[in-house]
């Protein structure tokens, strides 16, 4: 499984709104716990898990460096792009008996305008992955993307998943430093 770590902001703009980014919480810096292990991305406020148990990682993090903690932990190192957290998520395995992926989700802080152009952009890094999982990190990933629904997802399974994105980028990522 490789891991594909959402290391920036999130934005969904529409230019009529002047710039504002319709998206709360974009960088992960605000937090209901700072997280004690992984999986834990139920305690980034606004944020919720829409399938599977994406990573939350914070420099907040006091415990065993190898877990939750920025910028090494369970995952690998990586810096976060912008404050002191990101999200860590499995994008691809090859898992039976039809693979795996994990997703997130958030409510827009508007709704989304029918005939109204967006312009959406979130920032991604491929794990470089630990020493000891060396086998979960073993996949790049492309066809990364932002859904925009309106029904909820809180609660709702997913599975399995349709994989149909408004805004997709088609790049292989493998960068795992930038």
């Amino acid at each position: 499984m490789r891991s594909i770590f959402c290391i920036g902001m999130f934005h969904l703009i529409a230019p009529f709104l002047g710039a504002q980014n319709l998206v709360p919480n974009p960088s992960f810096e605000e937090y209901f716990n700072c997280p004690n292990d992984y999986g834990e991305s139920f305690e980034l406020r606004d944020w919720f898990m829409a399938y599977a148990t994406p990573d939350y990682y914070n420099v907040c993090y006091t415990g065993s460096p190898d877990t939750c903690g920025v910028p090494m932990n369970v995952s690998g190192f990586q810096y976060p792009a912008s404050g002191d957290g990101y999200l860590g998520m499995i994008t691809y395995s090859n898992d039976p008996p039809d693979g795996f992926r994990e997703l997130i989700g958030v409510k827009l802080a508007a709704p989304i305008v029918p005939g109204t152009t967006y312009y959406a952009s979130f920032k991604v890094s491929c794990t470089n992955g630990y020493p000891n999982l060396d086998n979960w990190t073993r996949y790049a990933a492309n066809m990364l993307g932002i859904r925009i629904r309106e029904d909820s997802l809180v609660g709702v399974s997913w599975y399995p998943i349709d994989n149909i994105a408004q805004f997709v980028s088609d790049s292989i990522v493998t960068d795992s430093t930038g």
